[in-house]
């Protein structure tokens, strides 16, 4: 039995008025304990959507084509960075995204 279009899991809705209605009930649900005001947390859902698409995009997008056929020497800042031997610990960019720009817009500037 198929679910009625407005209950499937939200990765499957359309993106019809039920969709969106119910994708943002859904994300007002997950945000009702931050203490927001309402705009802040549909500010949140908006840029928090758009992030996410971003990462879609680049994972479906072509390879990388890099720097190939610049000359570099005029870009000192970016040699550096590209060639600093010192390691980064591995980590979850998307989590680590969405943790800073959700800390950034739901936490009081004064707490």
């Amino acid at each position: 039995m198929t679910p009625p279009r407005d209950r499937a899991p939200l990765h499957r809705q359309r993106a019809g008025h039920r969709g969106r209605a119910r994708w943002f009930d859904h994300c007002l649900a997950v945000l009702r304990p931050v203490p927001a005001a309402t705009t802040t947390k549909f500010e949140a859902i908006a840029m928090m959507t758009g992030v996410t698409s971003l990462f879609a995009r680049q994972e479906s997008a072509a390879p990388r084509v890099g720097f190939a056929g610049i000359d570099l020497a005029a870009y000192p800042n970016l040699v550096a960075a590209i060639t600093d031997p010192s390691p980064s610990a591995p980590r979850d960019l998307f989590e680590t995204t969405v943790r800073s720009v959700l800390r950034g817009l739901l936490t009081d500037d004064a707490g």
